[in-house]
């Protein structure tokens, strides 16, 4: 998203990017996987921590900027995952 002055917003940007993450998670989530091996939940586990890591660290940003307050933020959680039913 841009400003009228044509400058990409950061708070946009992050949530554009957290819902991604979201995104991503929740593909995770939906598409079993049969793990054979050590190895197999090894790399399941560290794609899992990498996509976790990121939406944490977005979230951070995002909350460093001030937005948490937001109506675009708030949108991203409320009634879209039941991790986060109520407004933030």
């Amino acid at each position: 998203m841009t400003s009228d002055a044509g400058l990409t917003r950061p708070d946009t940007d992050y949530t554009r990017n957290i819902q991604e993450v979201l995104h991503e998670l929740r593909q995770m989530e939906q598409t079993p996987r049969l793990v054979t091996s050590p190895d197999e939940l090894e790399a399941l586990e560290r794609e899992i921590r990498q996509r976790t890591d990121r939406l944490g660290s977005l979230l951070v940003g995002y909350h460093m900027l001030g937005g948490t307050g937001s109506v675009s933020c708030n949108s991203v959680f409320i009634g879209r995952d039941p991790m986060f039913p109520v407004k933030m």
